[in-house]
């Protein structure tokens, strides 16, 4: 179930990041020319996407608690950095008081330390699950080769 799991999330991750780089080249020429309607109207985009985005990955259907848990926290961040984004983005960059943003700066990497823990457990258990299993199969047939352990890196959770 946990690998299933993992493999959905990886593969909207991945077609999510596709749709995203555009957006993200656009938002990057807007604020090198310093153009402010472009970054705002570019901002509304981005923060439709992220609204969006999160509720398709709401409704993947997954078994596992501990992705499930990483869904979540894989939301959470995509909220805080949204919510960092607009307090740069909102404030004259002569004017941003660094003060105000070290605690979003604080809470965004919290979260995502923890999502990489997250990830890295599930990863672990994932490892864990296909060594038994080579280790079993090797056990039953010992001339067998030993079954695949390798498993694809937790992408969807960057």
């Amino acid at each position: 179930d946990i690998q299933a799991d993992i493999d959905k999330l990886q593969a909207y991750g991945a077609t999510q990041e596709q749709k995203s780089q555009e957006l993200g080249q656009r938002m990057e020429a807007a604020m090198q020319e310093k153009n402010k309607a472009e970054i705002d109207k570019l901002f509304k985009e981005l923060k439709d996407f992220v609204e969006k985005s999160n509720k398709e990955l709401r409704a993947i259907e997954l078994k596992s608690s501990e992705v499930n848990e990483l869904r979540e926290k894989m939301i959470e961040n995509s909220l805080i950095s949204i919510e960092m984004s607009e307090v740069v983005i909102q404030t004259d960059p002569e004017k941003l008081d660094i003060e105000k943003v070290k605690p979003l700066q604080e809470k965004a990497m919290k979260a995502q330390q923890e999502l990489i823990t997250l990830s890295q457990a599930i990863y672990a258990k994932i490892e864990g699950a296909n060594s038994a299993a080579a280790q079993g199969a090797e056990t039953a047939a010992p001339s067998a080769e030993a079954a695949n352990t390798e498993t694809a890196p937790v992408e969807a959770a960057q």
